[in-house]
């Protein structure tokens, strides 16, 4: 296992290496309710599901970001094309989101480059 030292400078370079390179790993990684709200959607869109505008705002915290701002970042997103904006058939009112192929292809290379800097088989 590589130190933890070692972790935090290839996690760190990483980090640093992408921004600005990748449109949505700069999204991503430009704040806590983002993040957060990247990884909710994302959950969510891998269990073949969308998720609502009310359930984001029930499970994150107030104090990481209010409705209107979590409703800011949602409609930034779904401008950029990171995430899509779906309606009920019952309700057009209820909005959910699921991640776009490129947003989730970008997760998903997040997800191994963080599964390579904490691997045990380094």
């Amino acid at each position: 296992m590589i130190g933890l030292e070692n972790a935090i400078a290839l996690v760190r370079n990483d980090f640093y290496a992408k921004k600005s390179f990748d449109p949505c790993y700069d999204f991503f990684s430009s704040s806590v309710l983002a993040y957060l709200i990247s990884l909710e959607i994302a959950s969510a869109t891998y269990s073949n599901q969308c998720m609502s505008y009310e359930d984001l705002c029930k499970k994150i915290p107030s104090k990481l970001g209010c409705r209107s701002t979590i409703y800011s970042t949602l409609n930034n997103a779904v401008s950029k094309g990171f995430f899509i904006k779906k309606f009920t058939k019952k309700d057009r009112r209820i909005k959910s989101y699921c991640l776009s192929e490129n947003y989730s292809l970008m997760l998903t290379n997040w997800y191994l480059d963080q599964k390579k800097y904490f691997s045990d088989k380094q």
